[in-house]
């Protein structure tokens, strides 16, 4: 039987099955995101996993989306900070 882990708290990096749980999606859906360039949150891709920063998870899910233009918005693809 396999059991669904809950995220770990201190984890910096989530898989995209983490991160797919949490935003209560189908991890082909953000994997197909991924591919298209439409994923809107940066991602590290180490040898062939793919992870995506936890910062980037919790913000998204506190409202506070990153790509809307604020002052702390940052790049979508590499996750450096953007002037305002």
């Amino acid at each position: 039987m396999v059991t669904k882990r809950s995220p770990s708290l201190n984890k910096p990096l989530l898989s995209v099955a983490e991160v797919a749980l949490l935003l209560g999606r189908d991890r082909s859906t953000l994997y197909d995101a991924i591919k298209e360039g439409t994923f809107p949150l940066p991602i590290v891709r180490l040898r062939k996993q793919i992870f995506i920063p936890r910062a980037y998870v919790e913000r998204l899910l506190g409202g506070k989306d990153s790509s809307n233009g604020s002052e702390n918005s940052h790049c979508s693809k590499c996750g450096k900070h953007l002037a305002s």
